[in-house]
């Protein structure tokens, strides 16, 4: 974030003039939200005609809502409560009447989106008749048009109300009764035609849209539909995220809100988890296919000529993925943090004011990390980005440098570490594949997740030949003398620069007078080694 890096793909006129007919950006839109195209265009149709009050936001937060009570039902999504009994013997009973409270914000929601001219629907009174010409596929549960599916949501809802009130009569809920009770509700939202939200990273076109003119020009600056795809995927994931993370704290600033803040909690942690593997775990497979499907279409004769061209697209890709592979990292490091976060569970019988606190100060930290994902996104491909254009947010601009200084000061603590125990090392027992020399394959993941991307966002003048004596450590099947020292020298350089970095950044006016929490990067420290 010192200056600005060289956009990847060039000027946004040529890759855009040379994109194939589909395009990934809008098919994230369309694909994922699970919808037959007759569905979809149904759906479009009666959002465009909904004539109420903040529709956008009761649609989305009733998506959302639906997808924490999904997520709700595994007990590693639920707010931590210190409790390490098995589940057996645990009373679920504050978890029942979370989901309770859930539900009813659901159907009021339903009710807003129907509007006043609703017509009540009443439980069939009698049961189909088994004789009919009609097929029965044909006499689908939940009507064919987005009105009559609301419909049919919110009176399953409602009925979901009234069992788990009947339910909390109880004094005792088994883990086993509270699965069943929840899961009949992920079945009934399942079932919905048209508003199904139980996928993970899935996306709508009504409330998903990027209305960032910097990241779409981002996005759509990106050659070849894997790149692009992926790069969409990732700002579309973080942006989503950010979205939900506004909508958990606005819920947990209202002592009423706190279950909704409970289960938008347990949905955040779903999708920062999926998000982070496929950006650490299948997009590197993904550029690395798409690449060797280009390259086998190169006619032999026309290799030598074309040369040029595919080395700067193999550079291009090598830069996207390590701001994909960073990303990653980053949000598996915040989904971490999320787990082992002290928010009070609901059967810790905290106060308000403590839980508020607890899940605002858990929203501060992801909101800056998915900040951060967005800006490294839009800053590699375009070269430059104001955080404070980009979200509207005063204070972006400022977490943005202190979050460059916390990981330039976290990447040099890593360094210097290497450094250390690689001086140390018996070089002379080259056979040696056990723990002593261990801290070499960690720290070539820490340098693939954190480094690499540090060594291009700081402008690194020696990033090429940094990478290739760290690279010089995978190629050999024992640890070379030779490679190792090489690796030694041009880290502890990378060390230096970055404590410049840290020193540099320091100094800039919206952190002239913040000392560094040394504290805070410690814990992000652990929250990315894993320990």
């Amino acid at each position: 974030m010192t200056g600005s890096n060289p956009p990847l793909a060039g000027g946004r006129a040529e890759p855009v003039a040379s994109r194939r007919v589909r395009d990934p950006y809008a098919d994230l839109l369309r694909d994922t939200r699970g919808l037959r195209r007759e569905h979809a265009a149904a759906r479009d149709a009666w959002y465009a005609g909904l004539a109420v009050e903040r529709k956008e936001e009761s649609l989305f937060e009733l998506e959302m809502l639906l997808k924490g009570v999904a997520a709700w039902v595994n007990t590693r999504n639920h707010a931590s409560a210190g409790s390490h009994d098995p589940l057996y013997v645990r009373n679920f009973r504050p978890h029942l009447a979370v989901a309770r409270a859930v539900l009813l914000r659901c159907v009021a929601l339903c009710d807003h989106l129907l509007g006043p001219q609703r017509a009540s629907q009443a439980v069939a009174r009698s049961l189909p008749s088994g004789f009919t010409e009609e097929p029965r596929g044909d006499r689908a549960e939940g009507a064919e048009t987005p009105e009559g599916a609301l419909a049919t949501l919110r009176q399953a809802l409602s009925m979901a109300v009234e069992l788990l009130t009947g339910m909390l009569k109880v004094d005792h809920i088994s883990y086993r009764l509270f699965y069943a009770a929840i899961a009949g509700v992920q079945r009934e939202v399942s079932r919905n035609s048209f508003f199904n939200p139980l996928f993970t990273l899935e996306f709508r076109p009504e409330f998903d849209r990027v209305r960032v003119p910097d990241v779409l020009d981002a996005i759509l600056s990106v050659d070849g539909e894997t790149a692009h795809r992926l790069v969409a995927l990732t700002c579309l994931g973080a942006l989503r995220l950010l979205r939900v993370t506004a909508l958990l704290q606005a819920s947990a600033a209202d002592p009423s809100g706190i279950p909704r803040a409970w289960v938008l909690l347990a949905a955040v942690r779903v999708e920062a988890r999926a998000l982070a593997t496929v950006l650490r775990h299948r997009a590197p497979t993904m550029l690395a296919d798409a690449l060797e499907r280009d390259l086998m279409r190169v006619p032999a004769n026309d290799v030598r000529g074309r040369y040029e061209h595919v080395a700067r697209d193999c550079e291009r890709l090598l830069r996207l993925r390590a701001v994909l592979l960073s990303a990653g990292e980053s949000l598996r490091a915040e989904a971490r943090r999320l787990t082992e976060v002290r928010v009070p569970g609901c059967d810790a019988m905290a106060p308000p004011r403590e839980v508020t606190a607890a899940i605002e100060t858990a929203c501060g930290k992801l909101r800056d990390a998915l900040q951060g994902v967005v800006l490294q996104v839009t800053r590699t491909l375009r070269g430059a980005a104001d955080p404070e254009r980009i979200f509207g947010d005063r204070g972006a601009r400022r977490a943005a440098s202190e979050r460059l200084r916390h990981t330039a000061w976290m990447f040099t603590v890593v360094t210097r570490a290497f450094v250390t125990r690689a001086r140390a090392a018996n070089a002379d027992d080259r056979w040696s594949v056990g723990p002593e020399f261990a801290f070499v394959n960690d720290y070539l993941g820490y340098f693939r997740y954190i480094g690499l991307t540090l060594s291009i966002e700081t402008e690194y003048a020696h990033a090429e030949r940094l990478t290739q004596a760290i690279a010089g450590l995978t190629e050999c099947d024992w640890i070379d003398p030779t490679r190792l020292e090489a690796a030694v020298v041009e880290s502890e350089a990378f060390a230096a620069h970055l404590h410049e970095v840290v020193e540099r950044t320091g100094r800039r006016e919206d952190l002239r007078a913040v000392p560094l929490d040394k504290a805070a990067a410690g814990e992000t420290l652990r929250m990315h080694l894993g320990v």
